[in-house]
């Protein structure tokens, strides 16, 4: 109640010199002080938090950027591929459709050929040719005989 007495007194300008009016000012006085300390404590603060951010946004800003290009650089090389590797597809299919075609078409004869080879009697061929090899070793021989004669 003192205090609401001496604050109405400082407002009338009559009580300046009264001793709870000095007392109210010297409370003023102490409470802004310590108001303003801790403000310049908090600006202190927010200001090395600020140089802070600033720094850190010095330091990852740049390897960011670096790191977002080159991914945009491999997801463009990636798209190249999925293009080529598209093209090499669709190569691949027509060939196989040109396989199937020629095989299709030639089916008929191909079975003809492989029935024809199956009925190849090996064994008389091979007869034959033991039988050739039999009968042009003599004559081999006696060229061989000739030429050395001949000095050939």
């Amino acid at each position: 109640m003192d205090e609401q007495k001496a604050a109405a007194e400082i407002k009338e300008g009559s009580g300046l010199q009264s001793p709870e009016s000095i007392q109210l000012l010297e409370k003023l006085v102490k409470n802004t002080t310590k108001q303003v300390r801790y403000a310049r404590i908090a600006a202190f603060f927010t200001m090395g938090m600020f140089v802070a951010i600033v720094v850190l946004l010095y330091m990852v800003i740049p390897p960011t950027l670096s790191t977002l290009q080159d991914t945009r650089d491999t997801l463009n090389s990636a798209a190249g591929s999925l293009k080529d590797i598209d093209q090499m597809t669709a190569s691949i299919t027509r060939t196989s459709e040109e396989i199937n075609t020629l095989v299709v078409q030639n089916s008929t004869k191909l079975t003809n050929s492989v029935q024809k080879i199956s009925e190849i009697d090996f064994d008389g061929i091979n007869k034959a040719i033991t039988d050739l090899q039999t009968a042009v070793d003599p004559l081999a021989e006696a060229m061989r005989n000739l030429a050395a004669i001949f000095g050939r």
